[in-house]
Parts: C-alpha cells; sequence; structure tokens
C-alpha cells in the first residue's frame, strides 16, 4: 500500500457537493455481524437514502432504513424491526415483519409502533445526547447472532443544557477507503469524509463553535489518509466565554492491497480442428474483499489460435478502479508434429478368378502424433472392400492432422488374372477342339513365371496370374503329337484380357508294332511266313490272306513257303506311278494284314512284338494320316473318304472295307480313282510305319 500523508487536507464545500454521491461511508455503530441474518450491515439515512456517512438528524421521522454505500449490503427480505435508547430501553417495534429490498428506502418513524401507547412511532430516548439503537433481526426475539443494528442522534430530542452552553458531537464512525481521492495529491489513497455540524444547546447569539483535528481547525469535507483514525474534537464558546466540548473519532479502513501471481504456463499443443488448443490455468485471484480482477486477451479454458499468446491480469480497487497489480500469462500453442503412419498395409493378391475385378479388404493404415487429445484423420484414396481392376492398383493413404499437416504411405493391391488352359484329343488335328472331341486329364501345363499344374478330369487347369504376358507350355508325352505345336507364346492378361483361354490338342501314336512292306520282303518278315502253320501242307496265313478279295488270287493250296514267295512278288511289284495306285495299294495292304496276323494269338501266333495287343483290335484315327508315312513331318490329311466317311476304325475294319472295294486279286480298287486308293495305300503306309494315330488318348 502507498503511503499517505497524515495531513488532514480541507477541501472547499463547491467541490464537495460534485463527489459527495460517491462516498461510501460506514457508521461508525453499525455491526455487521459475521455469520447472521440479515446479510450486510444496517445503516441509517435520509430521504432518499442518500445520506451515507452522517448519524445526526434534525427530527426523529428524517430517519430512513436501508441506506449504505453498496447495494449488495442493503435489506433484502422480510425482518423484525425495533428501536432502543442506548441504555436498552424499548421505544418502538415492528407489529411483525418488514419487508425490505435494496430498492426500498423506509422511514423508520412509519414501521415501528411506540412502546408507550403503541401508537405510530417510537418514543424519545432518555440520552442527554439524543442517541437512539436501531435493530434488525430475523429473530422476533432480537438474538444477538441474528441482529444487526446501527445507532444515530436526533436533534429534536437532545435535552436542554443544564449549563450555559452544551455541545453534542456526532457518534464516532469508520468510512471505507475511497481511493485515489485527493484532488491534491493523486497519488495518495484514503476518503473524503463531510464532517457534521456537532448539536448546540444553550448559548447566546454570540456563541461559536469550531472542530480541530491535531490542533488545525476543519470543516466540511477533509481527506484522511487510508488506515487512520483521527479525533475530531468540536468546542463552543458563548459570548461570555462559557465553552463546552466534545469529540469523536473517524477511521478510514485501509485500501485493499493485491499482488497478482500469474502462473507458468507450457507449450500447448493445437489438437482441435482449425488447428487450435484449449489452453487452461490456475484462476489468478486476489481475495482482498474490495479488489476485482480482469483479465484481457481471453481467459482460462479458452479456446486458442496457434502462435505466442499473452493474457495480461489487471487487479483494480473497486471503489477508483485503480491499478494494484498487474501481471501476465504467457504460452504458445504449436502445431504438432507431422502425423506418423505406423502399419501401412500390406495387402495379399486377390484372384479375380476369371473376372475382370475382384474386391480387396484391408485394415487402413493407423496414424500417431505428439498430441494429445488430437485427432487424425487417415483417408485412403481406394476403399477397403472397393473393387479393383486386374493388375496392379496403387493405393494412397494420408493421415491429416487438425493443423492440416500430413504424412502419407503407399501400397499396391494386385489383382491377379487368370489363365485357362484346356487339353484335348484333336482328332480332327484341326489344332481347335470341336464339341465331339474329348479331354484329356492328368497333362502337365507350365507358365513362363514357373507355374505348373495338371489338368483336371475336364481338361481344364486354371492359372491365377499378375498382369503380364506370358508363354504356356505343354509337356508332350511320348507317342503324342501338338497338332497346333506345344507352346503358346504373347499370351496377355491385363485389365481388358482378364481371363485369356487357351488350349492345345494331341494325337497319339497308334503304338501298334506294325511292320513295314520291307520287312516283310527281307528275310526276317519271310522267315516268319515260311515258319507259319499248315493244315497238311497247306500254309494257314494263306488261307486267312485268301479272306480278303485283293489276296484271292493267292493259291488257296499253297504252302508257307508259297506264301512267302506270294508276298516277295507283290511287294516287289509294288508302284504308285501310273494311272492308278492298285499295285502299291496291295502291297501295304497286305502288310497290314501279315501284322494283323503274326500278332494274334489266335490266327498266326504273336511272331511280331505288339505293345498294344492284336494289331488288329487297334482303332485308328482316319482324320490325320501322314500323307508321307515313311517321313511323317506334320503334314497331315483326312481318310475318311476311303473308309465310307468314318473317322476312325479298328485296323481289321479297315482291312476289310479296303477289301470290300476291290476285285478279286486287286487290279480293280476303289473304281479305279487313283485319289482315293491312294488315301487307302497311305492309311496302311502309316499303320506299318508305326506313325497311325489312335482314335483317342
Amino acid at each position: 500500500m502507498t503511503a499517505t500523508s497524515q495531513k488532514i487536507i480541507p477541501i472547499c464545500k463547491n467541490f464537495i457537493a460534485a463527489i459527495t454521491l460517491l462516498i461510501a461511508v460506514a457508521g461508525a455503530a453499525s455491526v455487521a455481524l459475521a455469520n447472521g441474518c440479515p446479510p450486510g450491515a444496517v445503516f441509517t439515512s435520509d430521504v432518499g437514502c442518500n445520506k451515507v456517512n452522517g448519524n445526526i438528524y434534525d427530527l426523529k421521522t428524517d430517519v430512513h432504513l436501508n441506506g449504505g454505500p453498496k447495494a449488495a449490503d442493503r435489506l433484502d427480505g422480510n425482518y423484525y424491526v425495533r428501536v432502543l435508547s442506548p441504555s436498552g430501553t424499548l421505544l418502538g417495534k415492528s407489529s411483525g415483519l418488514v419487508a425490505f429490498s435494496p430498492a426500498n428506502c423506509l422511514q423508520l418513524w412509519s414501521i415501528v409502533l411506540k412502546a408507550s401507547d403503541n401508537t405510530q412511532g417510537y418514543d424519545d430516548t432518555d440520552n442527554n445526547g439524543g442517541e437512539y439503537k436501531v435493530e434488525v433481526s430475523c429473530d422476533p426475539l432480537f438474538a444477538g447472532s441474528q441482529t444487526k443494528s446501527d445507532n444515530f442522534k436526533v436533534r429534536e430530542n437532545v435535552p436542554g443544557c443544564n449549563k450555559a452552553v452544551c455541545l453534542s458531537c456526532p457518534l464516532s464512525f469508520t468510512v471505507d477507503c475511497q481511493g485515489h481521492v485527493n484532488p491534491l495529491d493523486p497519488n495518495a489513497i484514503g476518503a473524503l469524509v463531510e464532517l457534521e455540524e456537532p448539536i448546540i444547546t444553550g448559548g447566546d447569539a454570540g456563541t461559536t463553535e469550531e472542530c480541530r483535528i491535531n490542533g488545525e481547525v476543519v470543516s466540511g469535507t477533509i481527506f484522511i489518509p487510508a488506515g487512520t483514525t483521527v479525533t475530531v474534537t468540536c468546542t463552543v464558546t458563548d459570548s461570555k466565554g462559557n465553552t463546552d466540548s466534545c469529540h469523536y473519532d473517524i477511521t478510514v479502513d485501509p485500501c485493499p492491497e493485491c499482488t497478482l501471481s500469474c502462473p507458468i504456463v507450457p507449450d500447448v499443443c493445437a489438437n482441435l480442428a482449425g488447428c487450435k488448443a484449449v489452453v487452461s490455468w490456475d484462476p489468478v485471484v486476489c481475495t482482498e474483499p474490495g479488489v476485482t480482477v480482469t483479465s484481457s486477451g481471453g481467459n482460462s479454458g479458452d479456446t486458442f489460435d496457434v502462435g505466442p499468446h499473452t493474457v495480461t491480469y489487471t487487479a483494480r480497487m473497486d471503489v477508483d478502479q485503480s491499478v494494484l497489480s498487474v501481471c501476465d500469462v504467457t504460452f504458445n500453442v504449436v502445431r504438432p508434429a507431422l502425423p506418423q503412419i505406423t502399419s501401412c498395409p500390406t495387402v495379399p493378391a486377390v484372384n479375380a478368378a476369371g473376372a475382370c475385378s475382384a474386391t480387396a479388404t484391408f485394415t487402413p493404415p493407423t496414424a500417431t502424433g505428439n498430441c494429445a487429445g488430437s485427432a487424425i484423420t487417415v483417408v485412403c484414396d481406394h476403399l477397403s472392400g472397393s473393387s479393383f481392376p486386374i493388375g496392379t492398383t496403387k493405393v494412397t493413404c494420408s493421415a491429416t492432422d487438425v493443423c492440416g499437416q500430413s504424412a502419407s504411405c503407399c501400397f499396391n493391391v494386385v489383382v491377379k488374372g487368370q489363365i485357362c488352359v484346356t487339353k484335348f484329343y484333336d482328332s480332327d488335328f484341326s489344332g481347335a477342339k470341336n464339341g465331339s472331341e474329348v479331354v484329356i486329364p492328368n497333362w502337365k501345363i507350365t507358365l513362363s513365371d514357373g507355374q505348373c499344374a495338371y489338368t483336371g478330369t475336364d481338361g481344364k487347369v486354371c492359372f491365377n496370374v499378375v498382369a503380364g504376358t506370358y508363354t504356356v507350355t505343354e509337356e508332350l508325352k511320348t507317342g503324342y503329337v501338338a497338332t497346333a505345336g506345344a507352346t503358346r507364346t504373347g499370351v496377355l492378361v491385363d485389365s481388358t484380357h482378364c481371363n485369356p483361354a487357351v488350349s492345345f490338342g494331341n494325337v497319339r501314336v497308334a503304338n501298334t508294332g506294325a511292320l513295314t512292306i520291307g520287312f516283310w520282303q527281307n528275310k526276317n518278315g519271310q522267315g516268319i511266313i515260311s515258319g507259319g502253320a499248315c493244315v497238311g501242307t497247306v500254309a494257314k496265313s494263306g488261307t486267312w490272306l485268301r479272306l480278303l478279295a485283293p489276296f484271292q488270287d493267292l493259291s488257296a493250296t499253297a504252302t508257307p513257303a508259297q506264301v512267302a514267295t506270294y508276298v516277295f512278288d507283290i511287294i516287289k511289284a509294288a508302284n504308285a506311278s501310273g494311272c492308278t495306285m492298285n499295285a502299291m495299294l496291295k502291297a501295304q495292304m497286305l502288310a497290314t494284314a501279315l501284322d494283323v496276323y503274326f500278332s494274334d494269338p489266335a490266327l498266326g501266333g504273336v511272331k511280331i512284338a505288339a505293345p498294344s495287343g492284336p494289331i488288329g483290335n487297334v482303332s485308328i484315327n482316319l482324320q490325320a494320316i501322314c500323307k508321307s508315312p515313311a517321313n511323317c513331318s506334320g503334314n497331315y490329311q483326312n481318310v475318311s473318304a476311303a473308309f465310307g466317311g468314318a473317322t476312325c476304325k479298328t485296323v481289321l475294319e479297315l482291312l476289310a472295307y479296303a477289301a470290300g472295294q476291290s476285285n478279286v486279286g486287286g487290279s480293280v480298287w476303289y473304281g479305279q480313282v487313283k485319289t482315293t486308293q491312294e488315301l487307302a495305300k497311305n492309311t496302311f503306309d502309316a499303320i506299318n510305319n508305326q506313325v497311325a494315330l489312335a482314335c483317342g488318348p
């Protein structure tokens, strides 16, 4: 608190008139009970309750209740009221509860009844100084803890003076500090107090009165420093020199003191939308009554933008708004660190299973930051559960915090296309599967990416593959011929080529064990024929050959040796030139007949190796016969026209059909149409060279 001068300063009455309404003074006799009711204090005042520091009234009817410097301290409620003399004599009392409000100014005379006769008002005091005491209580018995009071004087009730002249001073009183109200010293704090005139009785026309403080004459309004008590001594003197004196004390309460202490607030991380944060700190308060603390720049619990902030707290005296203390709360709202993505997913490849897209699911990545409570939003440009096309799709996920700062991670979603391979028996040697051609299971297929698998019972196998270009290869088994090659190159898989189909057609060489015309003409073949069985001297082989028309020029009684000679001569005469091909057709058919006869234990016995059993029972594919059987290089022809349009027949059936197209001895065949004769010749030639194809797998 600023020290103030103890000097009492008289102020001119014109200045006092201007500031009187600003003065808040409590009567010295006011009693404010700490825990009682009514709240606040009881103050007497004048009409309108404007008088706040006086306690002398001309008439009893001038006294009013509910004055005081602060509306908050004024009576508010229903209370009992009574008037006493200082000695405790009851002078008047309300008939019941009296309604008070801060806005009401009630005449004391009108709310009580005299104790003497129960009429309106209150009786005269027995105090020589004209002093009274008014009590207000919420207890009809006026218990001390429930009662508050104020003392006052009334001039009309001062009894006559028993001396030449008498003087009665105002009651002592206390005044609240009013702050910096001294117009002569703006740094001084205290209160301006208006001095009431003492009550003079007796005396004569020459009577004079003066009041002094510390020997200095005072009157009107004076300044008293805060925290001090001054004694006002008044003296009255008549023209004859008779005197009387009295004194009273005026106390000015200390002005409130306050030193604010602002807390240290650490940096606060922005964790709200818009890059803001709620910042809170311990309250900055002053518990001293009469002081108000205000803030500028915000308050604890407010929302603040990113950046430095200063909130200034100022403590001011309520009475004059002078500043007692200032402190600053400073802090920074800082941006959080960039989000950190902690779990970017790895998505296993998804198989589209023949479709052009597939659904892929994944757990979106999570992100963390260094700002507690800060929301981080993770958004991916493709949602989990979305449909992804064949190929590789890059998915980018971004984590964004409340300040718009972001981090991202990427991962790939791979959707595989499908290559399906069909393996079939290409009976017509077309390279493409027709409806009647059978499929081949358990056939190994290999892709250029290293995958391999075997065809199923439906002749198919499918591979799930990433987008790209592939080579597909079949593993060609021994004895099989690929009708369109064993490799497919440039098989493209992408978002528009989702499930390319590949097929491999094969045919199988009929594993007959048949032998050529050259064999049957050489000594080995001739030896087999010559050593054949007989019925008597007649060779059984000759008898069997004569069942076929082309060979009925063989003697019916031929011995095995004669049959061998017959075979040698027929083969020797084989010739494909000229207008017909009868001789060559007859030689090739004869070799086939011998193959059938000497491979069948029921006929000539098993004289030649026949892996598939009797050659006559082997089915031959007539849709694909080599044009040059002795050197079959994949140049095939359909010979069905030579065998009644059939696509497949056993060797025995072929012998029988061809024999039916010949005269006895084989000089006229197929109506002498050489092209048809050649088809038949090539068929038997292919069988004899073991390049004829089987009818099925």
